[in-house]
């Protein structure tokens, strides 16, 4: 499943909890593209579908 996740992370905190949460479902085979909400940049974390 491809899975578009948005985060905003003031501090950065959010973002290490985001990032786990995506590591799991990467692991779980789902692809994962982050998006920060806020921000210019984005990040992506991509799994096997």
């Amino acid at each position: 499943m491809k899975i578009e996740y948005f985060v905003f992370s003031g501090t950065g905190n959010t973002l290490l909890i985001a990032r786990e949460v995506g590591e799991r479902l990467r692991e779980k085979g789902h692809e994962v593209n982050y998006h920060m909400i806020g921000r210019n940049n984005s990040f992506r974390m991509s799994g096997t579908a």
